[in-house]
């Protein structure tokens, strides 16, 4: 890459943040060749769950270096303050391999999945320990792996900051819990009672139809327990999550015309928030890029770009409107 000049920038009127960066066009699938930037795989033996630092004919889940990262350690950027605050793009952002085919992620197999949020589990340790990482994104933008040729995966990245949507959710937590000394999911989960909304529960999870959606066909599965770290699921708990996350996929696939994203609600890091109760939401997509957008604000654009084909477009236009 011979621009690395990759800027976070911020809107004060909107909140939300913009990185300049588009998905790449591979010509091979990076995922298919894991241990060319390998970090560690996942598989089964005798019924248990290994990490290896290689990879071998057997394994199920593989975690790599992303080839076209969103942030990363050598981009070059500009600081910059009010109003127009920016700052380089700095982070990790490690992608995880579902399995070695090429199908939609709810065609995976439940221990693939729950593989994968295993290997989750372990970047998002890795990534807790970096003191540049304030937040950690955990999502499927594609569910059939559009961003990197079809080849379902998780994308774990580390940010420098805090997404609009994520910070808002916590404020909003933090001011319920002060003022009803309840958290907000809690009393959801009690006032839903029997409702139609909740469509399956267990003893771990709960999969609502939100009473207001934020998303587009939004299903969300919240935690039954609250004020659990995702580090810290038991394997029981990613078990069920694994269960949950396929069937709510399966039922999201069905909806003709949509591919869909899942988005990890989760707290800080490195921030005591005994207030927030993670959940996960899934929803329908029309492009990756919204998968970003609309699970955290964060909109992935190619300014400069972007400036010209509009102001070239504007001027066309009022050209004949006015002659000049």
């Amino acid at each position: 890459m011979v621009d690395r000049k990759f800027n976070i920038k911020y809107d004060f009127i909107s909140g939300n943040s913009s990185i300049n960066w588009s998905f790449p066009e591979f010509a091979n699938c990076p995922l298919c060749t894991a241990d060319k930037d390998l970090i560690f795989s996942i598989f089964r033996k005798s019924g248990y769950i290994k990490l290896s630092r290689e990879i071998g004919e057997d394994w199920s889940v593989a975690v790599i270096d992303h080839p076209s990262p969103i942030v990363d350690d050598s981009y070059e950027g500009e600081w910059n303050d009010w109003p127009l605050k920016s700052e380089p793009a700095k982070g990790r952002h490690y992608v995880i391999a579902l399995g070695k085919d090429h199908i939609p992620f709810h065609e995976l197999s439940k221990d693939t999945i729950m593989e994968g949020l295993y290997a989750a589990q372990e970047v998002y340790k890795k990534f807790s320990e970096i003191n540049r990482v304030v937040y950690i994104i955990i999502s499927l933008f594609s569910a059939n792996g559009y961003d990197i040729k079809g080849h379902p995966h998780f994308d774990v990245i580390g940010l420098p900051y805090i997404p609009k949507i994520i910070g808002d959710q916590l404020n909003g937590f933090r001011q319920i819990y002060e003022d009803r000394n309840e958290c907000p999911v809690c009393d959801i989960i009690k006032s839903e009672g029997n409702s139609n909304r909740i469509i399956y529960s267990n003893e771990n999870w709960l999969v609502v139809i939100p009473w207001s959606p934020m998303k587009y066909n939004e299903i969300r599965i919240l935690q039954a327990t609250h004020y659990k770290q995702f580090q810290k699921l038991t394997q029981k708990e990613i078990e069920s999550l694994a269960f949950m996350l396929k069937v709510v996929g399966a039922s999201m696939g069905k909806l003709k015309g949509h591919d869909y994203s899942i988005a990890f609600n989760l707290p800080p890091p490195k921030r005591s928030t005994n207030y927030f109760h993670m959940y996960v939401s899934v929803y329908s997509t029309q492009t990756v890029e919204d998968a970003l957008y609309n699970g955290y604000g964060i909109l992935l654009t190619d300014p400069d770009n972007s400036v010209k084909d509009i102001s070239r477009t504007f001027r066309g236009v009022l050209k004949d409107f006015v002659g000049l």
